[in-house]
């Protein structure tokens, strides 16, 4: 029997969609269908985020066959196409594409522009009816526009290659920035929101890795190589830092391992501010060796002063950064950390000036040798300034004390990261017996008793 419908949906207005089709008692197939949209505002209703679907949309499939094996001849025209992505300041415009099929093949072609650059794709699928369907993809472009928001402006320049299949997925290639501007305190902001962090007393529970493999052992395997390029004018900013990047970093994905990351990203020239004074960076690098989450940077701030240039010289995994200040001509380091935070030499600073540099020795971790937390204390009138370590640097503190009585001495020591401030008040009762009470989190009271040995 034979069935003829054509029909205005109320969803698709001004859109005509036609089919026909029948089966006759041996079951061959016959059919066609058309459709014609004249508008795509509808797609912004099914595509959260997209505003301003424009464009035409228009197709038709012949059906052949048997109902067993069934065979087909599409095609579907997208014309004049043009969408927007708010969130990310995306718009897409002269947007093109064209799709034909049958049994054995699936080609897709398409593509767009923005502002100045633009996009071509181009995929096929082989034997899209059978379990041994298959997929290779190209995507290819320059300078197109990914980004334009208040967090970054960025335009990319693909060149990737990707296949699929039942038992794998597979994404290879390039993928040129030549042109960004990453700006961090809007992403700070969007992340931060003004949310609660966890409580001290909250529990982290990290899965095993072997746990995380076997949860994933049904995905289907994916390995990628990866090259990311970074042109001459992509720039961070934010937090006090301006900095140009460059550079490659090629990333390394195998099926049921983690990803691993290798290169170099260069900051050949920069600055940073902090405590209102505006220090230079060069010749700088962030070098990765595997982890994509610790790589090891060696940069250097500094600031030109009449008779010297002073800097800190900032190195090591990120994870465990070690910094050291330096001179040339030398000179003592609270020399050093005085005119690089303040401008000013460490015999001329005022109060403001004092806090300042506390502050520095706290958030750089630098001084540990106790010379420069000495003059520092000094300076301030304090019997003891001084930085201690544990574990790992989340466990780092900085500690003042002052002697209200020559046996009796008072010491605040609070957390850099974090962790609570405590309050002691130590007593000597002899040179190796000393009577100490605690207060923070917890209360205690200890009595320790030290013993020399030659």
């Amino acid at each position: 029997e034979q069935q003829d419908s054509e029909q205005q949906a109320a969803l698709f207005p001004r859109s005509t969609i036609s089919a026909l089709g029948s089966m006759d008692a041996d079951e061959n197939l016959q059919g066609s269908l058309s459709l014609d949209f004249p508008s795509l505002d509808w797609l912004e209703a099914l595509l959260p985020g997209v505003s301003e679907p424009r464009g035409r949309l228009s197709g038709a499939v012949e059906l052949s066959g048997t109902r067993t094996e069934p065979s087909f001849d599409a095609s579907l025209l997208l014309a004049e196409g043009s969408f927007a992505v708010p969130e990310l300041g995306l718009v897409v415009q002269e947007l093109q594409a064209g799709v034909q099929g049958s049994p054995e093949q699936v080609n897709l072609q398409l593509s767009a522009r923005d502002e100045q650059g633009d996009l071509q794709l181009a995929a096929q699928m082989n034997n899209p009816l059978d379990d041994t369907r298959s997929l290779s993809a190209t995507l290819e472009g320059a300078d197109f526009v990914v980004m334009n928001n208040e967090g970054a402006r960025v335009e990319v320049s693909p060149d990737l290659q990707l296949g699929w299949s039942a038992e794998a997925l597979q994404v290879n290639g390039s993928f040129l920035v030549p042109r960004a501007d990453i700006f961090l305190d809007a992403w700070i902001d969007s992340v931060g929101g003004g949310g609660v962090g966890p409580s001290r007393d909250a529990v982290v529970v990290v899965e095993d890795p072997a746990a995380q493999v076997a949860a994933t052992g049904n995905a289907l395997p994916f390995t990628a190589r990866l090259t990311i390029i970074l042109g001459d004018e992509v720039r961070l900013q934010g937090l006090g830092l301006d900095a140009r990047l460059t550079g490659d970093l090629a990333l390394q994905q195998d099926a049921d391992r983690p990803l691993l990351a290798y290169g170099e990203l260069l900051i050949p020239e920069g600055s940073y501010a902090i405590y209102n004074q505006q220090l230079q960076t060069r010749d700088g690098r962030v070098m990765f060796y595997g982890n994509p989450l610790d790589p090891v940077l060696d940069l250097r701030a500094f600031r030109e002063t009449p008779n010297a240039e002073v800097g800190m010289q900032l190195g090591g995994n990120v994870s465990a950064l070690q910094s050291t200040l330096y001179s040339s001509p030398p000179l003592p380091e609270n020399e050093i950390l005085a005119l690089l935070i303040t401008g000013k030499s460490f015999n001329n600073m005022d109060e403001r000036d004092d806090n300042a540099l506390v502050s520095a020795v706290a958030n750089f971790g630098i001084g540990r040798s106790g010379g420069l937390t000495s003059a520092i204390g000094d300076t301030l009138g304090l019997d003891d300034v001084s930085l201690s370590g544990g574990e790992s640097y989340l466990d780092s503190s900085l500690g003042v004390g002052k002697h209200l009585t020559p046996d009796l001495l008072m010491r605040y020591e609070i957390g850099l990261f974090g962790r609570a401030a405590t309050l002691s008040l130590i007593y000597s009762l002899t040179e190796q017996l000393k009577l100490e009470v605690r207060s923070g989190l917890s209360q205690s009271v200890d009595i320790s008793y030290s013993i020399e040995k030659d």
